[in-house]
Parts: structure tokens; sequence; C-alpha cells
């Protein structure tokens, strides 16, 4: 019986000692920082996250907030952490979109992982080089695709190919391979 109601009175301070914790003024969220951010806004990811004003910092859900912030198509990682006794820390990788991807009359950005992320829409000003010539479905130009986005790596990242000029357009072909426009008007096949 002794070992029972301490259990029980063991329990009870628990509980109440997490309660007090939960609802403590001292654990209010004064301060969210925001880190790694390029395209997104620090206010884009807070009204994704939801987080309440003077929210407790332990009873904030870090899993919720990764699903929330993480269905941005900008977001590749995110790390909810806690700073005690009252900083909340987001930090985000965003994708690095590399090149357009043209799908039928859409066009979609792809990052440097060769993922295509968001559809382009009228709003969004976008100077990246388009890759024409397959579907998202077609399995047989796939290698080509990825060719691509490699040759786009190589070509930009390099100052001994400067003389081509910026990659405006890879046209994937199964017969002829990729062929390449760029702005100075250059057509490589």
């Amino acid at each position: 019986f002794c070992m029972l109601f301490c259990a029980a009175a063991l329990t009870c301070a628990f509980i109440y000692v997490y309660s007090y914790l939960l609802s403590s003024p001292y654990f209010a969220i004064r301060e969210t920082s925001v880190r790694g951010l390029n395209e997104l806004t620090e206010k884009d990811i807070l009204t994704l996250a939801e987080i309440k004003p003077a929210q407790n910092l332990l009873a904030v859900n870090k899993k919720a907030i990764e699903r929330k912030v993480g269905d941005n198509p900008w977001v590749k990682n995110i790390y909810v952490g806690r700073e005690v006794p009252d900083r909340l820390v987001l930090e985000l990788k965003e994708r690095q979109p590399l090149a357009l991807f043209k799908n039928k009359n859409d066009f979609y950005l792809v990052d440097t992982e060769g993922s295509l992320f968001k559809k382009i829409n009228q709003h969004d000003e976008v100077d990246l080089p388009v890759i024409t010539g397959a579907d998202k479905e077609e399995k047989t130009k796939q290698h080509y695709f990825y060719s691509a986005l490699d040759l786009v790596k190589m070509l930009q990242g390099n100052r001994k190919y400067s003389y081509l000029g910026t990659i405006s357009e890879i046209n994937i072909d199964e017969l002829f391979g990729l062929s390449v426009l760029t702005e100075k008007g250059l057509y490589l096949k």
C-alpha cells in the first residue's frame, strides 16, 4: 500500500510539474529565429509555422511545424530547435533552382538534384536555362534529362566555357541527344 501511495504521489507531482512548465510565462516564446532564407521571407515561414504569440516553448510541436513548413516547395529541409528559455529556431535549407523544365505547356523549376519542385506561374520572375523535348513521365529520356542538368552545372560553374555565353535552352532528342542554344545565338548539337 505504501509503494502504491508513493507511486501515485510521484505521478501526481510529475503531472503538476509538467503542467506548470507548460503554462509558465518563463518559457513563453519571445523570439523566433529563422535562418537559411534566400527565396522565402521570414514572414512566409512564420505564417506557415502558425506559431502563436507568447506560446510556450516547451509546448511547441516540432514535427507539426516541420510538416507545415516542409509543404512549401522551396523548402528542402527544416530543423526546428529550442533555445531555452525563450527562443524558437527554424533552420531551413532551400532548394537551389538550376533550370526550368518544359512539360507540355507548363514550366517547372528543377533543383540541382533533378527534382521538379515548383510549377511556374505568370507572377514568377525566372531567368534560367530551359530543358525541352521530354515529358515528366517519359522514362526513356530520363538519362538525357540528368545529362542536361550535368551540362548546365558544368557550363555555368566554369569560366573556361564563358565564351559560349549563357545557356538559353537544352533540347533533348533521342536520336541526336542534347542540343544547346546559348544567348549569343550559338547552337551546339
